[in-house]
């Protein structure tokens, strides 16, 4: 399986062929940057930045959504697996 991933500027990307096809463009604030969500609770980051999805399909194991259009965010993180702990 091959997962492609893309940054460009406030474009984030991830690509799993018949799998998954995201594209998100963080919402630009009033100094031309992200506009960020701070002290959320999620499980990569506490801080968010917010985006739309320009492309968010994924199709696996008997479930299909596609949330094009929609809400959508990225941040950076470093995340390992369990077998890391």
């Amino acid at each position: 399986m091959h997962i492609a991933f893309e940054r460009q500027g406030r474009r984030r990307s991830a690509k799993i062929v018949d799998m998954l096809d995201v594209e998100v463009e963080g919402i630009e604030g009033p100094d031309g940057a992200e506009s960020w969500l701070d002290n959320v609770r999620h499980l990569v980051a506490r801080r968010l930045a917010a985006a739309k999805a320009t492309r968010s399909s994924y199709r696996d194991h008997g479930v299909a959504w596609d949330n094009t259009g929609r809400n959508g965010h990225y941040a950076p993180f470093d995340w390992t697996g369990a077998s890391d702990r």
